[in-house]
């Protein structure tokens, strides 16, 4: 009884320890950007709060565009087109593969120094 009592406490313990995020994929996403979309293809992210979006290639492991944006805006990755788009605005063109994983990060917040595009 008292081996099961204690393997009751130490599985509610387990389930208060708060969430840990995930590891960025690489260091110029900083820890705690969210991953907002994946895909092969045109993407599409809305900003829910001002903040940075990054743009990363799964499939060569680079990020090939970092962005701020503002709450509601829109922004639209098209590898086909080699550019990135906020509000129908060309922020971006950078080489990039149409049929390549491309996952978008997003960072809610202020912001950052880091570049819009990267070569």
């Amino acid at each position: 009884m008292k081996r099961i009592a204690s393997l009751f406490v130490l599985i509610l313990m387990a389930g208060c320890s708060s969430p840990k995020m995930p590891p960025s994929p690489v260091p110029e996403i900083p820890t705690g950007s969210l991953q907002a979309r994946e895909g092969i293809g045109r993407l599409f992210f809305e900003a829910m709060d001002p903040g940075t979006v990054y743009v990363y290639d799964a499939s060569t492991t680079k990020v090939l565009v970092v962005q701020e944006v503002q709450k509601n805006e829109r922004f639209i990755l098209e590898p086909a087109r080699d550019r990135a788009t906020v509000e129908g605005k060309v922020v971006a063109t950078v080489p990039m593969s149409a049929n390549h994983i491309h996952r978008i990060y997003f960072l809610p917040g202020g912001a950052t120094t880091a570049p819009s595009t990267r070569p």
